[in-house]
């Protein structure tokens, strides 16, 4: 008897979940619609964008919940496949005024009092209900099983795969 009340009580616990306006959407939505477009997450090939991205707490939650996203590894496995793009990042990264850039936000004491703040608004936790969200595993399941998702990680494989072709020969 008290073994079918705890089952009875899972499911509708799951129930509730599921169909819930707080977690019934999938907070990782954000980036399923787009192409393959590396220019998107710019605070991941500059440390300068990347400094004032967490200085500011709302930019670094919409970071967050970006990056809780299957789609975005893909395309950043698709990105880091690109000579150009990966070449980019190199320069970026290998920067030292770049670096000497990205300091300058947290050297400002507004910046720490600006994160203090945001701790007391509840806005601010959303990002992480995605976490209680079925929703939030399906989605890295499927793409898990889904042999697309590795197709950037192999195209390295592939002997021709930065090969320019000429055909005026």
């Amino acid at each position: 008897m008290k073994l079918s009340n705890l089952i009875i009580a899972a499911v509708i616990g799951i129930l509730t979940v599921s169909f819930s306006p707080v977690f019934g959407e999938s907070e990782n939505n954000v980036t399923t619609n787009y192409t393959a477009n590396c220019q998107t997450f710019d605070a991941f090939y500059d440390p300068e964008v990347m400094a004032k991205t967490m200085a500011n707490p709302a930019e670094s939650m919409k970071l967050f919940v970006a990056m809780n996203n299957p789609e975005t590894t893909k395309v950043f496995m698709e990105c880091s496949s690109n000579p150009e793009q990966w070449n980019e990042w190199m320069a970026n990264y290998s920067n030292p005024t770049k670096w000497m850039n990205a300091m300058v936000p947290f050297m400002n004491p507004a910046m720490y009092m600006n994160w203090m703040g945001a701790s007391m608004n509840p806005q601010m936790y959303q990002p992480f209900f995605s976490y209680m969200n079925p929703a939030y595993y399906s989605q890295w399941l499927a793409a898990s099983m889904n042999p697309e998702y590795y197709a950037a990680m192999y195209k390295m494989m592939d002997p021709n795969a930065y090969v320019s072709v000429n055909t005026d020969q």
